[in-house]
């Protein structure tokens, strides 16, 4: 972890007190790249006689230029590899252990279509970095997909994965058409990421094509703009994705287009802890702020907070679901996908002992979440927001909370529902909740529906102080060492 906890000019810590609970407040080190050989900027030039690429030259052929140039200014210590000016034909890439480089993009880097692309040395990925320490992915151009070539096919390949990536950045790329996910973290040593000012689009008619899906510890995504066809920005934190968990995350000051909007889950196995969500703006998504997981997939996610932002057209504002992904089999399922639909209670709702510490049977918990000064508009004849946990019973009454989802609280959350027909905020099983700051407007009445005995004041009456957390944040530090940092002693390039 990289913390600071000096008062001036840096971040600090704060610790639980006063109704407090402790947030990460420190950005994620940022990579460090060394200037080029006699500070020249076309040094590692792909399309330099060396290398051999050119936008004449075949898709195998420049992968292998990139390749090459790339491994080169590793070995050399460190640099930059430029692709310039010009649209350039790529096969898909297997990086490994690369250090101290950057992988500047000015010109276009053009995927093949599915019938071009050939054997995989990347796997299930069209770029799979491995072991990236200290490097960056940037510059002023464009990572195509080709996306449209692979419609119907059960084998798409992921875009872009970083695989145990450790201070690594991605800057100021537009990456669009992508087959399905664009942006993938994977493993066990993901820690201080930084992405900023990048541009993901992808058709609102593809399916699996989420934006960024961040894994790992210490992790800021800012000034992005992301339209998709799922998930706009996704947190999985799933075996699969990440072994130890997603702690210390920032979002802030993101556009979301069309899309399902930011999300935690659905798979949510290994945890997360410490999230923040500040300044962002959501226009046509079909959701803002969806949590979800279900039985078999969850795990605690617990102090989150959401914060200033503005969602115009979304179809559901605020969804936290403990029954994503469940089948029909108690009749849960989010269907339609555009938005939840008002009167999903079903009196079959099994009883279930649940534990927060133990958690065998890989129930969801949500514990801790803070919604403030919230503005939306929905459109659709949808639920403005729903929170839908589970008919439980905690396996220690002691120490853990009495639903798997606990202390919920919103100030100054507006949610307008749309004038032509659409429903408020329906709440199942949910346990301390602070309703006195939300407000709802929905054409059909109650704009409150509470189900499952929910511990929870009525709305109208609500005089209870707040249960939720406020995270404090003092200021803002993005460290960009002198020199790169020293790499941990866990980090290999291997496997």
């Amino acid at each position: 972890m990289h913390y600071s906890s000096v008062l001036s000019g840096t971040a600090l810590l704060l610790g639980p007190l006063a109704g407090t609970t402790a947030v990460w407040a420190d950005d994620p080190i940022f990579p460090y790249i060394p200037s080029n050989p006699n500070n020249d900027p076309d040094y590692y030039d792909i399309t330099n006689p060396q290398y051999g690429g050119s936008t004449s030259a075949s898709a195998a052929t420049n992968a292998a230029a990139i390749n090459a140039a790339l491994n080169a200014c590793s070995t050399a210590g460190g640099g930059t590899v430029v692709i310039p000016a010009g649209i350039f034909q790529c096969a898909p890439m297997s990086l490994n252990g690369l250090s101290n480089v950057n992988l500047q993009v000015d010109g276009t880097l053009q995927a093949p279509d599915m019938a071009d692309f050939g054997s995989n040395p990347a796997g299930s990925y069209y770029i799979y970095w491995k072991y990236a320490y200290n490097d960056m992915l940037s510059g002023s151009g464009t990572i195509d997909g080709n996306g449209a070539s692979w419609s119907g096919s059960s084998s798409k390949p992921k875009f872009i994965n970083f695989s145990n990536g450790q201070v690594v950045a991605v800057e100021n790329l537009h990456v669009q058409n992508t087959p399905k996910e664009g942006f993938t973290f994977s493993g066990s040593q993901t820690a201080d990421v930084t992405f900023d000012g990048v541009t993901v689009f992808n058709p609102s008619n593809s399916p699996n094509t989420d934006g960024i899906d961040p894994n790992g510890n210490n992790i800021l995504i800012e000034n992005c703009n992301v339209s998709t066809g799922d998930d706009d920005i996704a947190l999985k934190c799933s075996p699969s994705n990440v072994q130890n968990g997603c702690n210390n995350i920032r979002i802030t000051n993101c556009t979301f287009g069309y899309g399902h909007g930011l999300s935690i889950g659905g798979q949510t196995n290994m945890g997360l802890t410490n999230m923040t969500v500040t300044n962002c703006t959501f226009t046509n998504t079909n959701y803002g702020f969806r949590l979800k997981a279900g039985k078999g997939n969850g795990g605690v996610v617990k102090n989150v907070t959401f914060s200033n932002c503005t969602m115009t057209n979304v179809s559901t504002a605020i969804v936290i679901n403990s029954w994503y992904d469940s089948g029909d089999h108690y009749g849960h399922n989010e269907w339609p996908p555009n938005g939840f639909l008002h009167g999903l209670a079903n009196p079959k709702d099994p009883s279930v002992t649940v534990d927060e510490v133990n958690n065998t049977d890989a129930y969801p918990f949500f514990d801790n979440i803070s919604f403030s000064n919230i503005n939306a508009t929905c459109a659709g004849n949808y639920n403005v927001a729903i929170i839908y946990g589970l008919n439980s019973t905690p396996a220690d009454s002691t120490d853990q909370p009495p639903r798997n989802i606990d202390s919920i609280s919103f100030s100054n959350v507006n949610l307008i529902g749309d004038p032509s027909g659409s429903w408020g905020a329906d709440i199942y099983y949910a346990s301390n909740l602070d309703l006195s700051g939300l407000n709802v407007t929905a054409t059909n009445s109650p704009n409150f529906e509470e189900y499952g005995d929910t511990f929870v004041p009525e709305p109208a009456t609500a005089s209870v102080a707040l249960l939720g957390w406020a995270g404090l944040l003092l200021c803002r530090q993005r460290r960009k060492p002198a020199h790169a940092p020293v790499p941990l002693s866990s980090h290999t390039a291997s496997g």
